[in-house]
């Protein structure tokens, strides 16, 4: 008997995106019975919520307590995450979701391919981001793994591969619900935007001896939209949150004598901040680190383990 499905829909002041997503969802040909779960943080709730959709209210916003929230009252074994601004443009692609499952029974997770629309608004990006991938990867496949220094190298915009990953991608990913549970769920220490929670479950995921897979059949289309979502925050919350996040995965998770290559492999990132906020910048950096790294000690002491 195929495995019961439940489809869940995080949202954050995204209501007019979030129907278009659930009529996609609604539209999947599979032989998967499945369900909707919307989780909505927004500011207002959502005015008549359709019918098929089991619709839960969650009063302060936070993806990773969102994500644990809307596993606590799922019904299907499998648990397909998708964000509030996504377009799934094949009736197949929970199929090819839940299809990966029955590659190995090891497999807790699978990534899709997401094709972010904002990038392929700019066709001179498109054309230098494909030539270097052409150049990089010299015909083989990319990888999507995560490196002994905590960096996450990534590329989940390749076309019908299937193959196993390192690490899963928040806005389009399935799991087991069994297996998420075994490892106690989301980490609901990430904060915002909350970077990095779907590569630090998987982490904990693969430690446990579960695997992780890619499909890059299971197509979306990442809008992005200027407004709702992560990008409700201020610009120095956004910063604040992603430093923080981006420090607590390595503070909690890797040797800290890595921790100056891990500040060097994210040093476009802190640059491109102190250009924004340079006035702020640097002490929004240093609260954000001393933080996270406070926090990991915390987190990792509750788990019996040391903050090496």
């Amino acid at each position: 008997m195929a495995a019961y499905v439940s489809v869940i829909i995080v949202t954050y002041n995204r209501h007019d995106a979030l129907l278009n997503v659930i009529e996609d969802v609604r539209r999947q040909q599979t032989i998967h019975e499945f369900e909707i779960i919307v989780v909505d943080q927004s500011d207002t709730p959502l005015v008549d919520p359709p019918s098929d959709v089991r619709y839960i209210r969650l009063d302060t916003p936070s993806m990773v307590r969102a994500r644990n929230l809307g596993i606590s009252i799922a019904k299907g074994q499998l648990v397909v995450f998708i964000d509030d601004d996504v377009r799934i443009p094949d009736v197949g692609w929970l199929e090819e979701l839940c299809h990966t499952f029955e590659i190995d029974d090891n497999i807790a997770g699978v990534a899709g391919r997401v094709t972010h629309m904002r990038r392929l608004s700019h066709p001179m990006k498109v054309f230098l981001r494909n030539l270097y991938k052409r150049v990089k990867y010299r015909g083989e496949l990319p990888a999507i793994k995560v490196d002994r220094f905590g960096a996450v190298i990534h590329d989940f915009d390749i076309p019908d591969v299937v193959k196993p990953v390192d690490t899963l991608i928040g806005c389009n990913m399935a799991v087991r619900k069994d297996c998420v549970v075994e490892v106690g769920g989301f980490d609901e220490n990430f904060m915002g935007s909350c970077q990095r929670e779907e590569t630090e479950i998987s982490l904990r995921l693969r430690k446990r001896g579960w695997k992780i897979y890619y499909n890059g059949k299971a197509q979306l289309l990442h809008l992005g939209l200027p407004a709702g979502g992560t990008r409700s925050y201020s610009r120095k919350e956004r910063h604040f949150y992603y430093f923080f996040n981006q420090f607590y995965f390595f503070f909690k998770h890797f040797q800290h004598i890595y921790w100056p290559m891990f500040v060097l492999l994210n040093i476009v990132d802190i640059l491109h901040m102190l250009r924004q906020v340079w006035v702020d910048g640097f002490p929004i950096f240093m609260k954000a680190v001393c933080s996270a790294y406070l926090k990991a000690k915390r987190q990792k002491a509750y788990e019996g383990t040391t903050c090496r």
